[in-house]
C-alpha cells in the first residue's frame, strides 16, 4: 500500500478537511488506502469542488433536498458545471484522523509514545526518539491548516524548548518559504 497521493493531498486540500466526495475525487484509487487515516468532523459540507474551479462562485454549493438527498450547484451565470447528485456520505467533512496518523508514524519510526498534546491544531507531537546518551527528542507532525499557511507562531512548540526536536510535514510544499525560513 502506497499513500503518496493522500500526503500530497494533505497539501492541496483547504486545511485537508472537506467532503468525503473531495477525498475520493483527489485520492481515486488511493482513497480506499488512505480511509483509515481520515475521521468524521461530525460536520456537512457546505461546498465540493468544482472541475473548473474557476468563476467567483466556484467551489459548487451543496444543498439539501427535499427527499433528503443532496445536490451541489454550480453558482456562476452562467453555469460552468452541471448540477451533481449526493448521498450524505458524500457530504460529510473528513479531516485527517490526528491519533491514529501519530501513532502510525511513531509505530514506523520507533518512537514511543506521545505524553503531551500540543494545542496548536496544525502541529502536534507524535512521540520521542530515544538516544544512545538517555536523551529523547521529540518528533512533531504538521498539517498546515489554509488559515496558518504563513504564520510562524504555529511551531512554538517545536523550536519552544533547548532540545533538539523533529518535524515531520507530508510533502516540500507543505511550509510556506516564511516558515521555512523560521525552522532553518
Amino acid at each position: 500500500m502506497t499513500l503518496s497521493q493522500f500526503w500530497k493531498s494533505l497539501d492541496r486540500l483547504p486545511g485537508a478537511s472537506c467532503a468525503r466526495y473531495d477525498w475520493k475525487t483527489v485520492l481515486g484509487a488511493a482513497y480506499a488506502s488512505a480511509e483509515p487515516f481520515l475521521k468524521s468532523t461530525g460536520k456537512r459540507a457546505a461546498a465540493v469542488t468544482c472541475p473548473h474551479l474557476s468563476g467567483d462562485e466556484c467551489p459548487r454549493r451543496v444543498t439539501q433536498t427535499a427527499t433528503g438527498t443532496f445536490r451541489a450547484v454550480c453558482e456562476n451565470t452562467p453555469q460552468q458545471c452541471d448540477p451533481l447528485d449526493l448521498v450524505h456520505d458524500d457530504v460529510v467533512v473528513l479531516a485527517p484522523d490526528k491519533a491514529t496518523l501519530a501513532s502510525r508514524i511513531g509505530k514506523a519510526l520507533s518512537l514511543s509514545a506521545a505524553r503531551r498534546a500540543v494545542a496548536q491544531a496544525s502541529v502536534w507531537h507524535v512521540g520521542d526518539r530515544g538516544t544512545v546518551n538517555g536523551a529523547h527528542v521529540p518528533l512533531y507532525f504538521a498539517v498546515v491548516d489554509a488559515e496558518d499557511t504563513d504564520k510562524t507562531s504555529i511551531f512554538e512548540a517545536v523550536i519552544g524548548g533547548m532540545q533538539p526536536s523533529l518535524l515531520l510535514v507530508p510533502t516540500r510544499s507543505t511550509l510556506s518559504p516564511e516558515q521555512a525560513g523560521y525552522l532553518a
